[in-house]
């Protein structure tokens, strides 16, 4: 029912590039992310900046990998992806490689499937993107917007300029979500027990060294766990991290 291609540049989907798409409008709609106040906010942003692009479908989640990828947050238009969840979810299960650009995929609609009239809500379907956003700052967090075009009457597109603009909207709405999920006040932190144990022992003055004498690994294992803890209360040193982890009731 679905190919998805090779990534973006590598290779595009057969359908013409006929979209009614209009840029500048498209980025117009994305200056209401910095005036956004609530999370409410955000699903008419992309709503018009998707219609704006000349999409026809459109979806929008956030996912927390630490928790096999459970949903957080989302907003769509139809259950028009759903033949795409299991590989969006796949895009979102790992964050990339430092100085990687995030995962990105064209999937396009074998000609013989009726212009897709077989997707829940997304009859005349041709092609679409999907692709991955990532924080600005370590985060357990990911968030995945997909896009889907039908074969209307338009300008010709360069699929380039398409997957440029989707992949800056989506990087502005998921730093909008998060500004505005960190304003509504802390945001639930889970550490493992090794990182709890680390932490509960730097609270009472040992050193990463002591530390993994007491719990017989290596030193590099206590300060793999502590990172990890740091990036989970967003802090960059240990007394930062010991004093977020009591004041949340962690330790």
């Amino acid at each position: 029912m679905t190919k998805l291609t090779s990534p973006c540049g590598a290779g595009h989907p057969a359908t013409p590039a006929r979209v009614a798409c209009r840029p500048l409008e498209a980025l117009q709609t994305l200056r209401r992310l910095s005036v956004a106040s609530l999370r409410s906010d955000l699903p008419a942003v992309v709503r018009r900046f998707s219609r704006a692009l000349g999409a026809r479908h459109y979806v929008f989640a956030v996912v927390d990998r630490e928790e096999q990828g459970r949903l957080l947050w989302s907003c769509d238009d139809a259950d028009w992806w759903q033949p795409l969840q299991p590989e969006l979810a796949a895009m979102m299960a790992r964050p990339a490689a430092s100085g990687a650009r995030p995962p990105r995929r064209w999937f396009g609609i074998e000609p013989g499937n009726d212009a897709g009239a077989s997707w829940p809500g997304g009859a005349g379907l041709r092609f679409g993107i999907a692709l991955v956003a990532e924080p600005l700052r370590p985060s357990n967090l990911a968030a995945g917007f997909a896009l889907g075009f039908g074969g209307v009457a338009g300008e010709p597109f360069d699929y380039d300029m398409l997957a440029s603009l989707a992949c800056h909207a989506a990087g502005l709405v998921f730093d909008a979500y998060l500004r505005l999920s960190a304003a509504r006040g802390p945001a639930a932190v889970k550490l493992s027990a090794r990182e709890r144990e680390c932490l509960r022992w730097a609270a009472v003055g040992k050193t990463s060294w002591e530390t993994a004498c007491i719990l017989e690994v290596g030193e590099r294992t206590v300060n793999f766990h502590l990172g990890n803890a740091f990036a989970k209360l967003q802090v960059n040193n240990k007394q930062a991290a010991v004093a977020q982890a009591i004041l949340r009731g962690l330790i």
